[in-house]
């Protein structure tokens, strides 16, 4: 059976933010910033910016910094950055962000050093770059040319594809199959891996259980029979000291054990005539009883070695079997007859390998089964409701000022043993964005503007593709008028269901958002920083009236002010 416990990899992140275990397709995630903390990167010294839910614009002049915001947020998803990106002053540059992703607070860190290797965090576990990256991918979607996710995925289609089919419930059960199926591959793989060495493993536990069952070394016999050999290796001095304390105690004439019975007899004569005299036959009584406790152990002494001192030649070739043993098999002498116990387990579970290939080779049959009817019915639902799509992002491209624009979603079957987390749908996305051009591959041929046009398209369509926080840049660019005012309303509808952090030039745009940072440049002690303050009602109207006119007059006030009321009045209105 597979394991039921965390895969190889999987950090405490991935129990502590489960969503987090579902891999890089974040399309049924749920995340929104809200802080974002950047320190010591080019121009942005000490920046913190508190997020709102729904739609956030970043403006100000050209070249004050908005767009280096954006690249600072980019290192959360792994783009690379080379040192010196590092402020002058500073040893390191540091990007966090405080996410409320499904229920659950997570931090998302790198520190990018300017010397050494850098340090990214999943909430408190140090992560690869990779792993942060697929985490960041999963809560922010960057849809700006050179961006770090690529607006022709698949994912982004095959989850509006799924949302028109009904298929939500579906999807879910799609993702469970697929998991299990995952995790019995895994488990067939470490399988197939044992059984690939295992005849040569066999024969090797096979002759260490043999010779281990031949030698019969008990527990401790190791370090019992060293020490016996290391008596033995000295038995003569030992039996040269046995002898002497044997001669002085008792063998010799005025032996020490005599004297003692001489003066024992003296001192009991006296001890009834004063203490002192009854303490000193005492004291005599005692050291002749450890006199005679000496005088037994030197014999035992001289008698262990008589006895086993012939013996020493077999003791030493036990103890050389023993040792030998031990360093073939690289284990402590000692632990011997734990080894043989251990080599006694492995050879059943080598005897069972076999066994459980088949077992798991039939899990991951069946796993493949179920996955594969879940995928195909996705795969029909996706293939009927294609054209409903496309016909659905083209009349929202129209409205976005892409009137002209077609995109073509090409969609097959993969093989069965191609089956993957979207399923076995294959889809190729085409776009041309002006009539009588050829389609070309979406990620290719369409430019920054238009892949945010389409993820906004998409969005305005009705479809639920995922709630990750969508990062445009400039999504505006090239319009103005009644298109730059289609932008920013469809902008606005988009936000109602998820957030989005924006750079614009449009006041249009501005005007619609529920939180509005000017970015702006700073000149302190001979040093430039760029700084991101986020505005009052008072000061969002002075920033409106910059963006429309470039002068503070009472026209342009009255303009913005027009704007702010407009866009709290289609607020409140249903969307369309």
């Amino acid at each position: 059976m597979p394991s039921s416990g965390a895969p190889p990899g999987q950090t405490k992140s991935d129990l502590t933010y489960p969503w987090l275990a579902r891999g890089a397709c974040a399309l049924y995630t749920e995340g929104m910033l809200q802080r974002l903390k950047i320190q010591g990167f080019t121009l942005l010294d000490d920046v913190t910016i508190e997020l709102t839910p729904g739609l956030n614009v970043l403006s100000g002049e050209t070249g004050a910094g908005k767009s280096l915001v954006l690249t600072a947020l980019g290192l959360l998803l792994g783009a690379r950055t080379p040192a010196s990106h590092v402020r002058e002053g500073h040893d390191s540059a540091l990007v966090e962000a405080q996410f409320h992703a499904a229920g659950v607070p997570l931090r998302l860190a790198r520190m990018v050093r300017r010397a050494g290797r850098g340090t990214c965090l999943v909430g408190d576990d140090a992560v690869p770059l990779s792993k942060l990256a697929e985490v960041g991918r999963s809560l922010l979607c960057f849809a700006f040319q050179h961006a770090q996710i690529e607006i022709g995925s698949p994912g982004l289609f095959l989850g509006g594809l799924d949302v028109l089919a009904g298929h939500a419930e579906l999807v879910r059960q799609y993702s469970a199959a697929y998991a299990d199926l995952s995790l019995a591959r895994a488990e067939l793989s470490r399988v197939r891996a044992e059984l690939a060495g295992r005849d040569a493993r066999q024969r090797l536990v096979r002759q260490q259980v043999a010779l281990l069952e031949k030698l019969g070394s008990r527990p401790g016999e190791h370090g019992r029979l060293s020490e016996r050999l290391r008596v033995l290796r000295r038995a003569q001095h030992y039996l040269e000291l046995a002898g002497q304390v044997e001669h002085a105690l008792s063998e010799r004439e005025a032996s020490v054990s005599s004297e003692l019975s001489g003066l024992i007899r003296a001192a009991t004569r006296v001890a009834d005539e004063a203490p002192q005299a009854r303490a000193l036959c005492e004291a005599l009584s005692r050291a002749a009883i450890e006199v005679e406790e000496a005088l037994r152990a030197a014999e035992r002494l001289r008698a262990d070695l008589d006895v086993e001192a012939h013996d020493i030649d077999a003791l030493e070739s036990r103890f050389a079997d023993l040792d030998r043993t031990a360093q073939a098999l690289s284990v402590n002498g000692d632990a011997l007859a734990e080894r043989l116990e251990s080599l006694r387990q492995e050879a059943t579970v080598l005897e069972g390998a076999e066994e459980r290939a088949g077992l798991v080779e039939a899990e991951v049959l069946a796993a493949t089964e179920r996955a594969l009817g879940l995928a195909r019915r996705l795969h029909k639902g996706r293939v009927e409701h294609a054209a409903e799509l496309v016909r659905r992002i083209e009349v929202e491209l129209g409205a976005l000022c892409l009137s002209g624009a077609r995109i073509e979603l090409g969609l097959g079957e993969a093989k069965a043993s191609e089956l993957g987390a979207l399923g076995v749908t294959l889809l190729d996305a085409r776009f041309a964005a002006n009539p009588g051009e050829p389609f070309g591959p979406l990620a290719e041929v369409a430019s920054g503007g238009e892949r945010s046009r389409l993820l906004v398209a998409l969005r305005c369509a009705g479809l639920e593709t995922g709630n990750e926080t969508l990062v445009f840049d400039e999504i505006d660019s090239g319009v103005g008028g009644a298109a730059a005012e289609a932008v920013a309303a469809r902008l606005r509808r988009a936000a109602e269901s998820r957030q989005i952090i924006c750079v614009t030039h449009q006041a249009c745009v501005a005007a619609r958002a529920a939180g509005h940072f000017r970015v702006h440049k700073v000149e302190s002690k001979g040093r430039t920083r760029t700084e991101v303050e986020r505005l009052s009602p008072a000061s969002r109207v002075e920033e409106l009236m910059r963006m429309l006119s470039g002068a503070r007059t009472e026209n342009a006030r009255r303009l913005a002010l027009d704007l702010v009321n407009a866009a709290r009045a289609e607020q409140k209105r249903p969307a369309a």
